[in-house]
Protein backbone atom coordinates (compact mmCIF):
# COMPACT_ATOMS: atom_id res chain seq x y z
CA UNK A 1 0.00 0.00 0.00
CA UNK A 2 1.42 3.18 -0.66
CA UNK A 3 0.23 6.62 0.87
CA UNK A 4 -0.66 9.74 -0.53
CA UNK A 5 -2.59 13.55 -0.94
CA UNK A 6 -3.07 16.30 -3.14
CA UNK A 7 -1.82 19.79 -4.53
CA UNK A 8 -3.31 22.91 -5.95
CA UNK A 9 -2.51 25.43 -8.56
CA UNK A 10 -4.81 28.84 -8.18
CA UNK A 11 -4.01 31.87 -7.50
CA UNK A 12 -5.58 32.04 -4.12
CA UNK A 13 -2.24 29.53 -3.67
CA UNK A 14 -0.10 31.47 -0.53
CA UNK A 15 3.45 30.99 -1.68
CA UNK A 16 5.56 31.72 1.35
CA UNK A 17 8.86 32.88 0.79
CA UNK A 18 10.49 32.56 4.23
CA UNK A 19 14.26 33.57 4.43
CA UNK A 20 15.89 30.28 4.68
CA UNK A 21 19.65 29.05 5.11
CA UNK A 22 18.18 25.18 3.43
CA UNK A 23 19.12 24.30 0.00
CA UNK A 24 17.94 21.92 -2.35
CA UNK A 25 18.88 18.33 -1.05
CA UNK A 26 21.34 17.30 -3.49
CA UNK A 27 20.69 20.49 -5.66
CA UNK A 28 17.38 18.59 -7.03
CA UNK A 29 14.60 20.50 -8.29
CA UNK A 30 11.20 19.34 -9.01
CA UNK A 31 9.66 20.82 -11.90
CA UNK A 32 5.84 20.21 -11.98
CA UNK A 33 3.45 20.72 -14.90
CA UNK A 34 0.54 23.25 -14.85
CA UNK A 35 -1.71 20.00 -15.92
CA UNK A 36 -0.48 17.78 -13.06
CA UNK A 37 -0.36 20.90 -10.73
CA UNK A 38 -3.63 21.50 -11.67
CA UNK A 39 -5.15 17.98 -11.26
CA UNK A 40 -3.76 17.79 -8.00
CA UNK A 41 -5.29 21.15 -6.82
CA UNK A 42 -8.32 20.16 -8.06
CA UNK A 43 -8.41 16.48 -6.43
CA UNK A 44 -7.70 17.82 -2.72
CA UNK A 45 -10.43 20.80 -2.53
CA UNK A 46 -12.94 17.86 -4.20
CA UNK A 47 -11.91 15.34 -1.25
CA UNK A 48 -11.94 17.82 1.38
CA UNK A 49 -12.16 17.25 4.62
CA UNK A 50 -10.52 13.90 3.76
CA UNK A 51 -7.19 13.41 1.99
CA UNK A 52 -6.90 12.58 -1.40
CA UNK A 53 -3.79 11.39 -2.92
CA UNK A 54 -1.92 10.28 -6.26
CA UNK A 55 1.01 9.33 -8.56
CA UNK A 56 3.25 11.61 -10.05
CA UNK A 57 4.44 10.73 -13.18
CA UNK A 58 7.04 12.01 -15.30
CA UNK A 59 10.86 11.92 -16.33
CA UNK A 60 13.54 11.98 -13.74
CA UNK A 61 17.03 13.25 -15.61
CA UNK A 62 19.93 13.95 -13.31
CA UNK A 63 18.85 16.25 -10.64
CA UNK A 64 15.42 17.19 -11.92
CA UNK A 65 12.36 15.36 -11.39
CA UNK A 66 9.55 16.90 -14.04
CA UNK A 67 6.50 16.00 -13.23
CA UNK A 68 3.83 15.57 -16.14
CA UNK A 69 0.90 14.28 -15.31
CA UNK A 70 -1.10 13.59 -11.51
CA UNK A 71 -3.24 10.54 -11.77
CA UNK A 72 -5.84 10.64 -9.15
CA UNK A 73 -6.49 7.77 -6.53
CA UNK A 74 -10.03 6.92 -7.04
CA UNK A 75 -9.97 4.03 -4.51
CA UNK A 76 -8.17 5.44 -1.18
CA UNK A 77 -8.17 2.00 1.31
CA UNK A 78 -8.95 5.06 4.49
CA UNK A 79 -11.43 6.92 3.04
CA UNK A 80 -13.10 7.11 6.55
CA UNK A 81 -10.17 8.70 8.04
CA UNK A 82 -9.57 12.29 7.51
CA UNK A 83 -6.25 11.83 8.64
CA UNK A 84 -4.99 8.83 6.46
CA UNK A 85 -4.55 7.65 3.26
CA UNK A 86 -3.48 4.85 1.09
CA UNK A 87 -3.59 3.38 -2.88
CA UNK A 88 -4.66 0.24 -3.06
CA UNK A 89 -2.24 -2.23 -5.09
CA UNK A 90 -4.51 -2.86 -7.64
CA UNK A 91 -4.66 0.67 -8.46
CA UNK A 92 -0.58 1.58 -8.40
CA UNK A 93 -0.51 -1.69 -10.96
CA UNK A 94 -2.87 0.67 -12.90
CA UNK A 95 -0.61 3.86 -12.31
CA UNK A 96 2.30 2.11 -13.31
CA UNK A 97 0.68 0.37 -17.08
CA UNK A 98 -0.52 3.98 -17.31
CA UNK A 99 2.94 5.94 -16.72
CA UNK A 100 4.24 3.10 -18.97
CA UNK A 101 2.29 3.73 -21.64
CA UNK A 102 3.28 7.43 -22.00
CA UNK A 103 7.13 6.50 -22.00
CA UNK A 104 7.17 7.50 -18.51
CA UNK A 105 7.26 6.55 -15.05
CA UNK A 106 6.11 7.11 -11.14
CA UNK A 107 8.11 9.58 -9.50
CA UNK A 108 6.92 9.58 -6.54
CA UNK A 109 3.13 10.45 -5.10
CA UNK A 110 0.99 13.42 -3.71
CA UNK A 111 -1.37 13.73 -1.03
CA UNK A 112 -3.37 16.25 0.75
CA UNK A 113 -3.30 17.40 4.78
CA UNK A 114 -6.73 19.27 5.55
CA UNK A 115 -6.57 22.04 7.96
CA UNK A 116 -3.14 21.18 8.16
CA UNK A 117 0.23 22.91 7.38
CA UNK A 118 2.08 20.93 4.24
CA UNK A 119 4.56 19.24 6.45
CA UNK A 120 5.45 15.94 6.68
CA UNK A 121 4.41 13.52 9.90
CA UNK A 122 5.48 10.99 11.50
CA UNK A 123 2.20 8.42 10.02
CA UNK A 124 3.42 9.93 6.61
CA UNK A 125 7.11 8.82 6.54
CA UNK A 126 6.14 5.49 8.12
CA UNK A 127 4.05 5.17 5.30
CA UNK A 128 6.59 5.79 2.98
CA UNK A 129 8.74 3.12 1.19
CA UNK A 130 9.86 4.13 -2.42
CA UNK A 131 13.19 5.28 -1.76
CA UNK A 132 14.80 8.72 -4.04
CA UNK A 133 11.14 9.30 -5.13
CA UNK A 134 9.55 12.79 -4.73
CA UNK A 135 6.17 12.85 -2.18
CA UNK A 136 4.35 16.16 -2.45
CA UNK A 137 1.95 17.64 0.40
CA UNK A 138 -0.67 20.21 -0.16
CA UNK A 139 -1.82 21.74 2.91
CA UNK A 140 -6.04 22.34 2.06
CA UNK A 141 -7.66 25.23 4.14
CA UNK A 142 -11.26 25.46 4.70
CA UNK A 143 -11.83 23.26 1.66
CA UNK A 144 -9.05 25.63 -0.63
CA UNK A 145 -5.75 24.61 -1.27
CA UNK A 146 -2.91 27.15 0.54
CA UNK A 147 0.42 25.59 -0.10
CA UNK A 148 2.72 22.66 -1.37
CA UNK A 149 5.64 21.43 -0.38
CA UNK A 150 7.95 18.46 -2.33
CA UNK A 151 10.49 15.99 -0.16
CA UNK A 152 12.69 13.31 -1.51
CA UNK A 153 12.29 10.59 0.17
CA UNK A 154 16.20 9.20 1.01
CA UNK A 155 18.03 6.34 3.17
CA UNK A 156 21.15 6.31 4.76
CA UNK A 157 22.83 2.58 4.32
CA UNK A 158 18.66 1.11 3.97
CA UNK A 159 18.80 1.19 7.77
CA UNK A 160 17.01 4.51 7.92
CA UNK A 161 15.49 6.39 5.73
CA UNK A 162 14.17 10.46 6.06
CA UNK A 163 12.36 12.93 4.50
CA UNK A 164 14.84 16.04 3.04
CA UNK A 165 13.31 19.12 1.66
CA UNK A 166 13.42 19.63 -2.21
CA UNK A 167 12.78 22.69 -4.22
CA UNK A 168 9.91 23.03 -6.71
CA UNK A 169 8.76 25.31 -9.40
CA UNK A 170 5.98 25.28 -11.66
CA UNK A 171 6.88 26.59 -15.54
CA UNK A 172 4.70 29.15 -16.22
CA UNK A 173 3.63 30.18 -13.02
CA UNK A 174 5.08 33.45 -11.62
CA UNK A 175 6.70 31.84 -8.51
CA UNK A 176 9.19 29.76 -7.50
CA UNK A 177 7.93 27.32 -4.74
CA UNK A 178 10.02 27.59 -1.14
CA UNK A 179 12.18 24.77 0.64
CA UNK A 180 10.74 24.06 3.76
CA UNK A 181 12.10 26.49 6.53
CA UNK A 182 11.69 24.55 9.30
CA UNK A 183 13.51 21.89 10.67
CA UNK A 184 12.15 19.05 11.32
CA UNK A 185 13.39 15.63 14.06
CA UNK A 186 13.97 12.68 11.65
CA UNK A 187 12.57 9.93 14.02
CA UNK A 188 14.29 6.34 13.44
CA UNK A 189 12.25 4.32 10.99
CA UNK A 190 13.11 1.15 9.26
CA UNK A 191 13.10 0.70 5.61
CA UNK A 192 10.34 -1.67 4.74
CA UNK A 193 11.56 -3.34 1.18
CA UNK A 194 8.73 -2.61 -1.30
CA UNK A 195 6.85 -5.50 -2.76
CA UNK A 196 6.78 -4.60 -6.41
CA UNK A 197 3.00 -6.13 -8.07
CA UNK A 198 3.81 -7.78 -11.41
CA UNK A 199 0.93 -6.25 -13.63
CA UNK A 200 0.85 -9.50 -15.58
CA UNK A 201 -0.24 -11.59 -13.10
Amino acid sequence: MIGVKADCFHSRISVRMAATNHHPFGGILLLVSQIAHGAMHHHAEAAYPLECCGALVGHRRGARFHIALALPATSPLTVSQPDRYAIAPAELVRFQARAAAEGMEILGFYHSHPDHPALWSPADLDQAHWIDSIYLILAVEAGQCREMRAFLLAADGRENKSFQPVAMEVPGAASVFPLVPVVQVVPVVPVVPLVQVDPCL
